[in-house]
């Protein structure tokens, strides 16, 4: 890991005699650092935006959908997922946002699954059946992944019972996501890179280990 490897160079470099003792724990204390940092962005709001029940926003919203493989235990694959968008819904309308997306999903497959199965006497309807399952797996971990990032991603092939379209994809950094406050997905600009969600703002210099490779 990069990490073991960094803190290998700089004790390197102290044997050396490049590094002091002090200098020594300081980058040492660095790495360290950026790594626990890295990991802690999932459960640090940025400033004004509130813990849910321990998580972050987008890691709240990324459970939410993620919640839907419950089903594999019948009465929790769709309790949990409801539980935790009520639960949630009150605290952030960006969780609202993110369940309306599951029930729109939700309640489009349940229209298409009774659709294949009246079709399934001429063969067709077995194969859209098993393409509606397929969806049903990738669709979720698409849009967890999308969620983590600040991005509400709709499912494809769902129908928009509850508005969901009237909402910008985009999360607004450092703003309210009210829907008086959200920009029209027109007027947000591209970000420069995908990280920007979690590293804007944070450049630091690189490290006496990256200097010496």
């Amino acid at each position: 890991m990069k990490k073991y490897d960094d803190l290998a160079k700089i004790a390197e470099l102290r044997d050396r005699g490049v590094l002091s003792e002090e200098e020594f724990q300081q980058e040492k204390s660095k790495i360290l650092q950026d790594e626990d940092t890295s990991f802690a962005r999932f459960f640090q709001p940025p400033p004004g935006e509130e813990l849910l029940f321990g998580l972050k926003e987008d890691m709240y919203c990324m459970l939410l959908h993620l919640s839907q493989f419950l089903i594999v235990f019948p009465p929790f694959g769709i309790a949990v997922p409801i539980l935790l968008w009520f639960l949630g819904k009150e605290k952030s309308e960006w969780v609202d946002r993110h369940g309306r997306v599951i029930f729109n999903w939700w309640i489009s497959f349940l229209i298409y699954f009774v659709i294949s199965a009246v079709l399934a006497s001429v063969i067709i309807g077995v194969y859209l059946m098993l393409a509606l399952v397929a969806c049903a797996i990738i669709f979720p971990i698409v849009c967890a992944v999308k969620a983590s990032e600040g991005i509400i991603w709709t499912y494809p092939l769902s129908i928009d019972f509850f508005g969901v379209k009237n909402f910008s994809p985009k999360k607004a950094e450092n703003q309210s996501t009210t829907p008086e406050q959200t920009p029209h997905p027109k007027d947000v600009e591209p970000p420069q890179n995908d990280d920007m969600h979690f590293n804007a703002g944070k450049y630091q210099s690189p490290s006496i280990a990256e200097k010496y490779r």
